[in-house]
């Protein structure tokens, strides 16, 4: 049962591989945004963060869609971790942290457009 269903919104450049750029490295920019609950989920948190994540995947211009679970929350602030796997079946992993307040823990599906300097440059 679902008590609390929600989302999150995320932006920022990329660094790393991609084999279709010019000496295999790239630097993208891309946004995501996620549902939180649709699949299982209990609890409510909210807040701001700062986040790293680290995938086995290389960089792409394109879409990708991702699940997976996370758990928000912290007595005196949001810290934040994810782990999830992509439509291509790479995985990533994501932890945040900032002010906020709450506790969440459940599924989270993504969608995330990404968009590539070696894609712009032709």
């Amino acid at each position: 049962m679902d008590v609390f269903t929600g989302g999150s919104l995320s932006a920022g450049i990329a660094i790393g591989t991609n084999s279709a750029a010019s000496g295999n490295k790239d630097i993208c920019a891309y946004y995501m945004t996620c549902k939180h609950g649709d699949n299982g989920g209990i609890g409510a948190a909210a807040g701001l963060a700062l986040s790293g994540t680290l995938s086995s995947g290389g960089l792409a211009t394109g879409q990708t869609d991702s699940s997976g679970v996370i758990y928000s929350g912290g007595l005196l602030g949001k810290l934040s971790a994810s782990g999830a796997k992509d439509n291509s079946g790479n995985f990533s992993g994501t932890l945040s942290f900032g002010p906020g307040a709450g506790v969440y823990g459940g599924a989270i599906t993504c969608s995330q457009p990404t968009i590539c300097i070696s894609e712009l440059l032709g």
